[in-house]
């Protein structure tokens, strides 16, 4: 047998339940800030095993000489225009036939930002290389893109340059943006071929 539930504790479970949905959609992206933000700043694991098995499930591998590749099921031509919208800065070399671009040495202060900024960037400069190599997977073609950030500082003007180690941010996200413009170029390339026929 139900029981009616007075009016007046209706209406307090209402109020109860609108209150605590307020507070669960202030708090969630409240939450998820500081996940993000703990993701950032690098506290998840520093164990190298975890790390290699978190880049490799993006598609993304270790390079043995300190950089970073991924191979994209595209033409090579593709990824070369691709890599070259996603460098934001100054080319120094762009040569397709070798599949190497090189951007100018550039200015800590005027570059990429890590939100986790830990080191003083007075003297710092990088440059950024990019290879390319083109192949074949089941007849497909395929391009493997590897990317090395050559990072040094100079404390004056009379001291060598001393190589520093780069946090893999900005060689990361690189690769990520060479993807979405591989991405957006074929939507482009379907919604043209659609509206053609």
């Amino acid at each position: 047998m139900l029981q009616k539930v007075p009016p007046t504790l209706n209406r307090l479970g209402l109020l109860l339940f609108e209150s605590q949905t307020a507070v669960a959609r202030s708090v969630i992206p409240l939450l998820l800030a500081l996940a993000l933000t703990a993701c950032v700043s690098g506290s998840i694991s520093n164990n190298p095993e975890d790390i290699s098995e978190s880049i490799a499930a993006l598609g993304i591998r270790i390079d043995g000489k300190g950089g970073f590749s991924k191979s994209y099921r595209q033409t090579y031509e593709a990824v070369w225009r691709s890599a070259q919208i996603s460098l934001k800065y100054p080319i120094a070399v762009n040569n397709v036939e070798n599949g190497t671009l090189e951007t100018e040495w550039i200015k800590a202060d005027d570059g990429f930002q890590p939100p986790q900024t830990t080191i003083s960037t007075t003297g710092v400069r990088y440059k950024i290389i990019v290879n390319m190599t083109r192949g074949l997977l089941s007849g497909k073609p395929v391009t493997k893109v590897n990317v090395r950030k050559n990072v040094e500082q100079r404390t004056n003007f009379f001291a060598e340059e001393k190589p520093l180690v780069s946090d893999t941010l900005e060689e990361k996200i690189l690769l990520y943006r060479i993807e979405r413009e591989i991405v957006v170029d074929e939507a482009i390339k379907r919604s043209a071929a659609a509206v053609a026929h």
